[in-house]
């Protein structure tokens, strides 16, 4: 696979490049994009690509510059270079710099771009074939990364893996160690005090990733992959690196012959973290192990990377977390019920009250911020409020549908996100969102006459209610405020009138001066078996019963 780099100060060019032909169809990975000479040369030292496709006229530093500098570096990359009609003096003068090729942006096609790949791959090949050394290095380094990745993936990932071998089995150290073959033993050698680094991948900043769409995470999670691989050969002597899940790599490094560790690894986790951020904008935290004794201890280590990403969550206060006593005395609560709210929240809801449902969010924020539940319990709260808000307007007109994707599509984001805060970030932008939309419908023709009936209900609690009364009362007609009731509260009319007249009779029982029969006649019903059984339906209760546990409490 050849490693491409793209560099335009022309966004639309890139993009354009970008998507003109499928890359992998023609052995080829985009590692990187710059707009600018310099911040390619700086990334083409970082990245190491095999061919560079720049353009000739940029600002701070030009194609030309770039070719040249590369070269001062030793750098020996392949170049297809960017021109326009009238730079063909230029274009010339790349060639004679070294580029294997030059293209007019006019006339960029797939076809143009094709052939252009092609004689880059083959300059870059000859570049290579002229250092057989190279050639045989690279071939016996990717032979080992090869056969280290596969030792990890058996050490810390097989089903039957060194970690679950049951100590009465294996009961001493040699007969460990003969579960490995012979070249096993000795990658595992090579890894003089080796400790693992978690890194947890947050997409949810991403806007050209589709949330739903998991092609685009495992193409962008495969370029990472790639990237941090050969950073890491950059900060350590020995290192490999694992898939742990979509979201997650598992990194394993050699600390042999380093000084100020903790600063290394910080320096390490923040320019990987800056190049996540740069090229695909996307944030990482880092969960890091202590040092095992050898290779064969890591699997022990594993759940100290994982409860480093898991403190990362509750504290969020730096992305690179190395694991200690503190990761391990985190307070969260497994049992997180918010239930309770929905009552409250269902009145708001109906009568339109943007004030109300915000006081209920802020109410449930608090709660995240002082139980702390763990992220399953977290999502779940708000998978459950997302879900049971959205029955009050599913139904509802498509223009209020944008504020509601699916239910899946919501988890998926939800699960992206690395810590608490973000997840109370999201309930707050899902709370603002919410208020809009009931401040809107509040002033819509259709919500006034919501309005108008539930005032003229709670004007009028002590008389006998029926929706044929209150729509002749109101001029409207009966079909039409009982759906449109219906639709706009997710409530039948009867039974919001049956809600106000039992709240009412609940402050009137509250006061302990009245018989239930008073009360049944002061609200209208037509006698008190009938406000007993209407009572029960609404509380869950007898008046009788209500009675009494006031009076208890």
């Amino acid at each position: 696979m050849y490693r491409i780099m793209l560099v335009d100060d022309e966004p639309l060019i890139l993009a354009g490049i970008t998507s003109l032909i499928n890359w992998e169809e023609h052995d080829c990975s985009i590692i990187g994009k710059a707009t600018n000479g310099l911040q390619a040369l700086e990334q083409a030292i970082q990245l190491q690509p095999d061919i560079i496709i720049t353009d000739i006229k940029m600002p701070v530093m030009g194609g030309l510059e770039l070719i040249a500098k590369c070269k001062e570096e030793k750098l020996n990359f392949s170049f297809i270079v960017l021109t326009n009609l009238e730079e063909f003096e230029l274009a010339k003068k790349a060639l004679t710099l070294g580029a294997s090729e030059y293209l007019v942006k006019i006339n960029l096609t797939e076809e143009t771009l094709i052939n252009g790949l092609n004689s880059a791959k083959q300059h870059f090949d000859q570049i290579t074939a002229c250092n057989t050394n190279r050639m045989e290095n690279s071939f016996i380094q990717a032979g080992n990364e090869e056969i280290t990745k596969a030792f990890f993936k058996k050490l810390l990932l097989s089903s039957e893996d060194y970690a679950a071998i049951d100590e009465s089995i294996l009961p001493n150290k040699t007969d460990k160690l003969n579960y490995f073959s012979n070249h096993e033993k000795q990658i595992a050698e090579l890894f003089v005090s080796p400790l693992l680094i978690m890194v947890n991948i947050s997409y949810s900043n991403a806007g050209y990733i589709r949330e739903d769409k998991q092609d685009d995470i495992k193409k962008v999670t495969t370029h990472i992959s790639s990237i941090v691989s050969e950073m890491l050969k950059r900060f350590f002597k020995h290192s490999s690196i694992l898939d742990w899940g979509q979201r997650r790599f598992l990194l394993i490094v050699s600390t042999e012959g380093i000084n100020n560790l903790t600063d290394v690894l910080k320096t390490f986790c923040q320019k990987v973290n800056t190049v996540l951020k740069t090229y695909f904008e996307i944030t990482g935290a880092f969960g890091i192990s202590e040092i095992a004794k050898d290779a064969y201890q890591l699997p022990k280590f594993i759940d100290q990377t994982l409860t480093a990403i898991d403190y990362y969550y509750y504290y969020p206060t730096s992305p690179v977390i190395f694991y200690s006593e503190k990761c391990k005395k985190i307070r969260h609560n497994d049992n997180f019920d918010i239930s309770f709210l929905k009552k409250e929240l269902k009145i708001a809801l109906q009568q339109n009250d943007s004030e109300k449902v915000s006081n209920i969010f802020n109410q449930l924020i608090d709660l995240f911020s002082t139980y702390t539940p763990r992220k399953k319990q977290a999502i779940n709260a708000c998978i459950n409020l997302y879900s049971y808000i959205y029955s009050f307007f599913e139904n509802n007109d498509n223009k209020y549908m944008d504020i509601f994707p699916s239910t899946i599509t919501v988890m998926e984001h939800l699960n992206q996100l690395n810590s608490l805060n973000n997840i109370i970030e999201y309930l707050n932008s899902f709370r603002i969102n919410i208020c809009d939309l009931l401040d809107t419908r509040k002033n819509s023709k259709i919500d006034m006459i919501i309005e108008l009936t539930k005032k003229y209900v709670n004007n009028h609690y002590t008389e006998k209610l029926t929706l044929s009364s209150v729509s002749e009362a109101l001029n409207f007609s009966s079909g039409y405020l009982s759906s449109s009731f219906k639709k706009h509260t997710g409530s039948n009319f009867s039974d919001y009138i049956s809600y106000v007249k039992i709240e009412k009779a609940k402050e009137l029982i509250d006061t302990h001066t009245h018989l239930m029969y008073e009360i049944s006649e002061m609200l209208g019903f037509d006698n008190p078996y009938y406000f007993s059984k209407v009572f029960k339906k609404v509380t869950g209760m007898s008046p009788r019963e209500y009675e009494i546990s006031t009076i208890k409490q």
